[in-house]
């Protein structure tokens, strides 16, 4: 390839390589007549001016809240950088060149690591790692653009600046909060207790009976709950039955009353009880829809999740927090995953991450007082595993009909797994940040965009359990539920009816950014900013579907026919991009994880399993594009494996393989196991394709 000549700025300039050596690169690339000393000393006199008098300078602390920019035009200004680096404290030159005329280093500080690193993302995003003078003065204009349009546009969240996915986590946890499950006999017990609350003046806000044996009452407020507590007693004869420990949890143990059991059962309906049915939903219903879109609602809307088990998902989690609360005074419990973002079905399991730390306070060194803390740890991660150890030992105890206890503590992120009893809940513990509940926030956001992408992945989640794409058995190399909502997105952004994770973060306002231990996590979720700006008709190219959202029977065709022309050996499945990005490694499959761009949540497929993928979806688009296609025939395959096709749903759609995110730990895609019970063993569960316990977390 011939190469072009060199100006005259880069005349005696050779180009560096990424992550080459400073100090050498400087040597290296130095114009004519400039010296390498020169920045040297610049670079010493700007440690010397950040570390106090007397003190001693490793010469490192500060300078990584330095970027460098070795070569700039002269003529590029102070201020102009400053429009590139919005957050920089100060801005340093030095000529390069002998008269000082052609070239200068800058010198960028900034206050906090967080800011170097957001820099250090603008300097990626603008090319300048290369520092090429007109990527740079590029740069000046794109960032300039993008401070115009995003101070333009309003700030639309509300409630002290939460997102929708926020307000929805805060609202629910305030409810769980007031709330008390209680396990009854059957509908007379119910009506008995409404009685009973309404003559103790003890106001209930809402009251949802699952049969055939739990009440989930919500009160007016938590002084309600104070009220109650003082009308609990204890078993006798229980040589335990006097723990002082104070649940939420409650059985209604009373004497019959003979007729007005019944009386009470008939009036049941009158008192504004929810009243929720198990699901026992019959699959060969569908076959009296011989409409796609027609079967794929029904299925939908006896598999979602129903009010019942959104608050009992947030009681479970609330209750975990008020174990905690007394000795973690500033203990969160947050779900994640599948029970929270939209994609969940009735009777998924729950996952809970646990923030146990005191938010930073800006005053924290004008404190005299300070809290000991025990310094028997060498790392966070012992810390952690010795922390779960414990809450486990809590639960396991104190947390009525707790049980399967099973700590993995040796995984690269350590959980508690058990089993809630009494209503059927498997859940997990973690102490992963929020990660997990921003990749949750994501998927929430994709499905208000585009509502459609529930209904599909509902159905391919189905399709990939009954033709053994995924697996509800021990972690192994094969797809997950997580992968199966990659795809789905990334075909819906590939038709223009989701807007890609990159234009997500464009858009981000200041009240969006969010970054945990050097990871930022910063996406937009204005609905209404996100279609206006990317699925308007305006926006919207020719390349998508035409017209207005085809129905989802008409997605679900398009979706197989889409991936049985895709090709997996080339391109990976980048939701970041919302295009086909040609593959950087050698791996059988690729699905970029959006939080974490290097992360391929799909490592741990084998060409086996991909080409397994490839051929049961071209099977379906077979089937689903016939001249009269039906979901049960999609589905079938399943059904051909059970004695009944009347049964449980729950089973049907079991959560087996649990794909929640803890994308700072590089833990994004695994699959959830049935592993042992065990209450105090330290294990490690990996398969021989390298999928284990520790890649357990993102959504399903």
């Amino acid at each position: 390839m011939r190469k072009r000549n060199k100006t005259t700025i880069e005349k005696g300039i050779s180009k560096s390589k990424e992550n080459q050596d400073p100090a050498t690169f400087v040597n290296d690339s130095l114009p004519d007549g400039a010296t390498a000393e020169s920045t040297n000393s610049l670079q010493q006199d700007e440690r010397s001016k950040t570390v106090p008098q007397g003190a001693c300078s490793t010469g490192t602390a500060e300078v990584q809240k330095i970027l460098h920019i070795w070569r700039v035009l002269n003529k590029v200004s102070k201020e102009k950088l400053m429009k590139i680096f919005p957050s920089a404290v100060d801005i340093h030159f030095q000529p390069l060149d002998e008269e000082g005329k052609m070239l200068k280093t800058a010198f960028i500080k900034f206050d906090t690591e967080s800011q170097l690193q957001e820099a250090q993302k603008i300097q990626r995003r603008h090319d300048l790692s290369h520092h090429q003078t007109e990527s740079l003065m590029e740069a000046v204009k794109l960032e300039k653009e993008k401070s115009k349009k995003i101070s333009g546009e309003k700030n639309y969240a509300t409630k002290g600046n939460l997102s929708q996915f926020e307000q929805i986590q805060k609202s629910r946890s305030d409810e769980a909060s007031r709330s008390v499950l209680i396990k009854v006999k059957g509908k007379a017990d119910v009506s008995y207790l409404l009685d009973e609350f309404k003559s103790k003046n003890v106001p209930v806000k809402c009251a949802c009976y699952s049969e055939p044996d739990h009440l989930l009452v919500e009160f007016k407020d938590r002084d309600c709950i104070e009220k109650l507590f003082r009308n609990v007693g204890h078993f006798r004869g229980n040589a335990f039955s006097k723990i002082p420990v104070r649940v939420r949890t409650r059985y209604l143990f009373k004497e019959e009353h003979g007729k007005t059991t019944l009386m009470d059962e008939n009036r049941l309906d009158s008192k504004s009880v929810n009243v929720f049915k198990p699901n026992n939903f019959d699959l060969r219903i569908l076959k009296q829809n011989t409409q796609l879109s027609e079967g794929i609602n029904l299925l939908w809307n006896n598999v979602k999740l129903t009010e019942y088990d959104i608050r009992l998902q947030y009681f479970i989690a609330s209750t975990l927090k008020e174990m905690l609360s007394n000795m973690f005074p500033h203990c969160n419990a947050s779900l994640f995953g599948s029970c929270v973002n939209g994609f969940g079905n009735t009777g998924c399991d729950l996952d809970i991450t646990l923030d146990l730390k005191q938010k930073s306070d800006d005053n924290e060194e004008a404190h005299i007082l300070k809290f000991l803390t025990n310094q028997r740890f060498n790392s966070e991660r012992e810390w952690q595993q010795h922390l779960l150890d414990i809450i486990g030992n809590m639960v396991w105890v104190f947390i009525p009909s707790s049980g399967k206890i099973n700590k993995i503590l040796n995984a690269r992120v350590p959980i508690v797994k058990f089993q809630h009893n009494n209503t059927r809940r498997e859940c997990d513990i973690s102490l992963n940040g929020m990660s997990g509940v921003k990749m949750a926030e994501l998927m929430f956001t994709f499905g208000e965009l585009c509502p459609e992408i529930r209904q599909l992945v509902t159905v391919i989640k189905q399709w990939a359990s009954a033709k053994g794409v995924t697996k509800e058995s021990q972690p192994g190399p094969w797809m997950s539920n997580f992968m199966l909502i990659m795809m789905t997105a990334f075909y819906l952004q590939n038709r223009k009816l989701l807007p890609s994770f990159r234009q997500m973060q464009e858009v981000a306002v200041e009240t969006e950014r969010y970054t945990e231990d050097g990871h930022d996590y910063s996406f937009s979720t204005n609905i209404d900013l996100l279609k206006k700006n990317y699925l308007s008709n305006e926006s919207v190219d020719q390349t998508s579907l035409e017209g207005s959202v085809p129905d989802v029977g008409t997605l679900l065709q398009d979706f197989f026919k889409f991936y049985a022309d895709f090709d997996f050996e080339k391109y990976s499945i980048s939701v970041v991009e919302g295009v086909p990005v040609e593959k950087k490694t050698f791996n059988a499959l690729f699905i970029e994880n959006p939080l974490d761009v290097e992360h391929n949540v799909s490592r741990n497929v084998n060409a086996q399993n991909v080409n397994k993928l490839v051929q049961e979806i071209q099977e379906a688009h077979e089937i689903i594009c016939g001249s009269s296609p039906m979901l049960y025939d999609l589905l079938e395959r399943r059904i051909k494996n059970v004695k009944s096709n009347s049964f449980n749903i729950s089973s049907l759609f079991k959560e087996s393989d649990i794909t929640q995110e803890t994308v700072n730990q590089d833990n994004v895609e695994g699959i959830k196991d049935n592993m042992p019970s065990t209450t105090d063993t330290l294990t490690t569960e990996a398969s021989k394709d390298g999928q284990s316990e520790e890649d357990k977390d993102l959504i399903s």
